[in-house]
């Protein structure tokens, strides 16, 4: 299924507007001569492109970009989309909208007819086909009216409609930490930074409730967010992002070019300071740890192999983890059969003996969190542990810092070793990428991890991928490569779905990699979003951004910044007055020219100048283009010496 056209009547500043999603036929809308303000009536006509050209992968349905200032109603025509794939019986406005069954190649056109909120007004749609040509190529169908049953379950129901948007997979992507509430957009797959923040809190606070009624407990006990859960939403960031390289790597597409092909695992003993602290442990249980943690750093800075000191590192950091639990709720007791064997540790310790300690708590203890540790402390981690490949660690003083390579064999190590990450507000490991990650990189690497992470969830075999300026923290180079790398990654990522994309951008490098037929042009009109009119859209594909930038973005007073606009305004200003020339004022205004990066402009103001100061022109122009000759001389010669 794909999506064709759309019509909204009046959602959120968008009134009566028609928005284009195939690029393979042109729907245009009338209003019908029987039309009344009570039942507004339309005519639909479609034509097919004569101008399609089929551009992208066999798995790309098709791709619409949506482009327009801030404010003319990009993202809301998104949550329309959103709401009508989600949950169409709670959106309120009425709708027109077309369908292509691919498997029939039959249009299908529905339109709102009835039961929605009293402000919905029922619409009466006809569709015409006057082109024989369509007839070889598609089946246009009679518009069907659907109507709405808001009071039938939770969501509502549809009826009407020939197929089931619960068929339709719809993901939406926004990488943007705003105030939009994406927890209304029920019934589709939501990968957005707002939403992915707002259920991992949710589903702290769930877990930790459960705790409470579980205790049964009759005191009110506040429950804490620690800013370690944040950081610990950061973490499993980092993990989807493994994961993605993971597979990446898996289907011979390579690394993400010009990234860290290595992370580093760093060890920190935070989570020790804080339990041997003054009053944190019973005196004996305190100086046994302190006794455990001395010996255990001696055998581990002298250890030369990575593995054994990575994984003596892991058993060492299972025991703080295991501490940590026991301060956090003494009811459980965890150690307490263990304590014994503890003290026997310190007094002459190996980690063989640790181990063997360890691997009995979890036979003991029925608290929820402490069966993850099982994993790193068993042979099935350790035999996984040999096979990663270690690039550095850290040098001879930094024993508890290591780096490894990108590669399959990784993701099982890490995947049992996130287990071990915080309890309360300590941390145990800390992860970061070799050299660190700009903000425009974490964005990279995160828009396509959360998309990797969907795969299992795509059941259908339709997705729609609705993506809200995914090219956002980009630098221009890397928005120039954005759409050929999306197309890549979905290619592969969902190369047995069909996938069409319905972006957002400011970009004029997206936009140069789309034809016209493929955008949406949006402006502004007396408050409302609108399309613009076709006279107003020029070519766009392959064409120079700084004609996409007066053209395509509606950018129609200068293509400099406003500061630097009106700094030689004001010059001009001063050239064009009666008022007599003083010495600071030539002096301040030609070392404005000088630093004007236009030579037409440049050259211009100098002319200005001379004429107001009662210099001769031809001599200030011919000056400054010497100087300018001279610059470039030196340039070159520069270059050449270089070379």
């Amino acid at each position: 299924m794909e999506l064709l056209f759309l019509w909204i009547e009046n959602f959120r500043g968008i009134e009566k507007q028609p928005f284009n999603f195939s690029s393979i036929l042109n729907f245009t809308v009338k209003v019908a001569s029987d039309s009344s303000e009570l039942r507004p009536s339309y005519i639909v006509e479609v034509n097919p492109n004569s101008e399609f050209v089929s551009l992208f992968p066999e798995n790309i349905s098709n791709i619409t970009g949506i482009i327009g200032k801030n404010g003319t109603g990009k993202s809301s025509l998104l949550h329309c989309l959103k709401l009508m794939a989600g949950q169409l019986a709670r959106l309120t406005s009425p709708l027109i909208f077309s369908i292509l069954d691919r498997k029939t190649n039959r249009v299908l056109t529905y339109y709102y007819s009835e039961g929605g909120i009293k402000e919905m007004l029922p619409l009466n749609v006809s569709i015409v086909a006057p082109d024989l040509a369509l007839g070889n190529k598609f089946v246009i169908s009679e518009a069907k009216p659907y109507s709405i049953n808001r009071l039938q379950g939770e969501k509502g129901s549809i009826n009407g409609l020939d197929f089931d948007f619960k068929d339709i997979s719809t993901c939406f992507y926004s990488n943007s930490f705003d105030s939009h509430r994406e927890v209304i957009y029920d019934g589709i797959i939501n990968i957005s930074s707002n939403y992915k923040i707002d259920e991992f809190l949710k589903t702290y606070l769930r877990r930790e409730i459960e705790k409470e009624k579980k205790r049964k407990k009759t005191e009110e006990r506040e429950i804490t967010l620690w800013p370690s859960h944040i950081a610990e939403f950061h973490k499993l960031e980092v993990r989807s992002t493994l994961r993605f390289l993971a597979y990446a790597n898996r289907r011979k597409k390579g690394l993400i070019p010009d990234l860290p092909k290595s992370i580093i695992v760093n060890f920190n003993f935070d989570d020790y300071e804080s339990i041997i602290s003054k009053g944190s442990l019973e005196y004996s249980l305190s100086n046994t740890i302190k006794k455990i943690h001395e010996q255990s750093s001696k055998i581990i800075f002298q250890e030369k192999n990575e593995i054994e000191r990575f994984y003596n590192l892991i058993l060492l950091c299972t025991l703080y983890y295991y501490v940590r639990w026991n301060m956090k709720d003494r009811r459980s007791s965890i150690l307490e059969n263990q304590i014994p064997a503890l003290e026997n540790l310190s007094n002459q310790f190996s980690f063989e003996h640790l181990q063997r300690i360890l691997v009995e708590v979890p036979k003991r203890s029925t608290i929820s969190g402490i069966n993850v540790t099982r994993h790193v402390i068993s042979d099935q981690f350790y035999n996984s542990l040999k096979k990663v490949e270690f690039i550095s660690d850290g040098g001879p003083n930094q024993k508890s810092r290591f780096e490894f390579k990108i590669n399959n064999s990784l993701w099982p190590v890490l995947s049992a070793v996130y287990n071990l990450s915080y309890v309360d507000a300590i941390t145990f490991i800390d992860y970061e990428w070799n050299g660190g990650l700009s903000s425009g990189e974490e964005a990279f690497l995160k828009h396509f991890s959360r998309l990797n992470d969907i795969r299992s969830r795509i059941k259908s075999d339709t997705l729609w991928l609705l993506i809200d300026e995914g090219d956002l923290y980009f630098h221009p180079q890397w928005q120039k490569g954005y759409l050929d790398n999306l197309l890549t990654y979905i290619s592969f990522l969902f190369h047995n779905k069909s996938v069409q994309i319905i972006l957002t951008t400011h970009s004029p490098f997206i936009v140069s990699d789309l034809p016209k037929q493929n955008l949406i042009f949006l402006t502004k009109r007396d408050g409302k979003c609108v399309v613009a009119d076709e006279k107003l859209q020029s070519e766009t594909f392959g064409a120079n951004i700084h004609e996409l930038f007066s053209n395509s973005f509606f950018i129609h007073d200068g293509l400099m910044g406003d500061f630097a606009k009106n700094k030689i305004n004001e010059l001009m200003d001063w050239c064009n007055s009666n008022k007599r020339p003083n010495q600071k004022k030539i002096v301040y205004y030609k070392s404005l020219v000088k630093i004007i990066g236009e030579p037409l402009i440049r050259y211009k103001l100098l002319e200005m100048i001379a004429a107001k100061t009662g210099e001769n022109t031809e001599t200030a122009r011919l000056r400054s283009q010497r100087a300018e000759i001279d610059r470039r001389l030196k340039e070159i010669g520069n270059d050449s010496n270089k070379k």
